[in-house]
């Protein structure tokens, strides 16, 4: 697609074993980027077409969890993720969060990080303790280098500077990882 300056850390043993992978980083506008190691690519092709392969294409309507403390917020993203048609649940804490997937499986996270009870980073810590994959896009005031960071190494698939928050930015970081219309 073309050429990216960014810095990349290597990844942990965790990460290496779900795919060929070598590093991560963060790119100019918050989105985190995994770089494949070409080396592990050649040597186990089997193992890179299988990890490519998405079992939610062959479901429907793709289902996603906004997860915020403001009901303002809330609302504004569940209206705006439900206009492209996607299934949209909501909780307002981390907590909250986890009691919903445990009834309710979903194919996205959209999750701001500051909330009482549980707070975004500590439901994505969770998340990936029990080895989660469902892609977690963090929506939040903390746009720090720190922030970022600790997005990057609790497993956050994209962040997104509520400052900086325009509605296509966030369809087109929703439309990496679930099918939507418009």
């Amino acid at each position: 697609v073309g050429d990216v300056e960014l810095l990349r850390s290597p990844v942990d043993a965790a990460v290496a074993a779900l795919g060929p992978f070598a590093a991560s980083g963060t790119l100019d506008d918050g989105r985190l980027v995994l770089v494949v190691s070409l080396d592990a690519l050649l040597s186990n092709p089997r193992q890179v077409a299988h990890f490519s392969r998405s079992p939610l294409r062959d479901r429907g309507r793709r289902r996603v969890l906004v997860v915020d403390d403001s009901p303002i917020v809330r609302d504004l993203l569940s209206e705006l993720l439900s206009s492209v048609g996607l299934e949209v649940r909501t909780a307002g804490d981390g907590a909250a969060a986890l009691q919903t997937l445990a009834d309710h499986p979903v194919d996205l996270i959209v999750c701001d990080v500051e909330m009482p009870v549980m707070d975004g980073f500590e439901l994505l810590r969770r998340l990936r303790d029990r080895a989660e994959r469902v892609p977690v896009v963090m929506v939040t005031t903390r746009g720090s280098v720190s922030d970022r960071a600790t997005a990057a190494s609790l497993g956050a698939d994209a962040l997104i500077v509520k400052s900086e928050f325009e509605n296509a930015q966030l369809l087109d970081t929703v439309r990496r990882f679930v099918e939507i219309s418009a």
